[in-house]
């Protein structure tokens, strides 16, 4: 199978890395160069060209959008950004998608799978995704895939998020000497996590705690709280309103 080649233009070196971490896992896909100028880039894909583009609109000094209209024969493209507000100019580029950050992968796999398409390429196989990976920063420029099945709760820890694992969880380390729980920290606020977790497998108790549907064991009639079952007994907060949301979707 012949190599796709990729290039990636985003000012944002922490958006280039999660792109960076997620095209391995696809089959065929290799980076072939960054920019986090855009002018740069502009420079490199008119003396070397590329297969397929990853590139960010709003960019200091030259816009995408812009950047695609200054080649002769631009590259198939999927735009990544951050706004919703290029969505008609995106449609006028003729570009393979239109991604908003941050990427969930499951979405990113489905983009490649256009831009193969009109790579003429349409031999590609999708991986199965089925919701089981978020994209979790753990440190700056550094990300995690993390399986979506590992995760117990989240919990916001002011800029950051605290995220409780499985004991046999292959990511995170142990949060104490009883290895009932493991976790990982990651350097993101609850809100922008949640815009990734599947909603029909994780529920928000409270403005500081997201749960896995799957670990409610319990849910306190007379008192705001519910109980997990991994860690077992673990109790986190719930509002009334949303204890009562909770309890109709259980069947409860």
């Amino acid at each position: 199978m012949e190599t796709i080649r990729c290039t990636i233009v985003d000012n944002d070196p922490d958006s280039i890395e999660l792109i960076k971490a997620m095209i391995p896992k696809i089959p065929g896909l290799a980076v072939e160069a960054e920019f986090t100028d855009a002018l740069r880039g502009r420079d490199y894909l008119i003396e070397q060209g590329t297969d397929l583009l990853f590139l960010d609109i709003d960019m200091p000094g030259l816009k995408g959008t812009e950047l695609l209209r200054l080649l002769d024969r631009p590259p198939v493209t999927v735009l990544c950004t951050g706004f919703a507000d290029f969505a008609l100019e995106a449609h006028e580029l003729h570009v393979a998608d239109y991604l908003l950050k941050p990427i969930p992968f499951d979405r990113f796999c489905k983009a490649v799978a256009y831009a193969k398409k009109q790579l003429g390429r349409p031999d590609f196989q999708q991986p199965e995704v089925m919701e089981d990976n978020v994209a979790i920063k753990v440190a700056e420029g550094n990300f995690s895939f993390l399986p979506t099945a590992d995760i117990n709760y989240l919990s916001a820890q002011g800029d950051d998020t605290f995220i409780s694992l499985a004991p046999g969880s292959l990511r995170g380390e142990f949060l104490d000497d009883s290895k009932t729980e493991k976790f990982i920290l990651a350097k993101a606020g609850l809100g922008r996590i949640a815009q990734n977790l599947p909603p029909k497998h994780f529920f928000q108790t409270h403005r500081s705690y997201i749960v896995a549907i799957n670990r409610v064991a319990k849910v306190d009639k007379t008192a705001e709280l519910i109980t997990l079952s991994i860690p077992d007994g673990k109790t986190v907060s719930i509002t009334h309103a949303k204890k009562k949301e909770l309890l109709a979707m259980l069947g409860w």
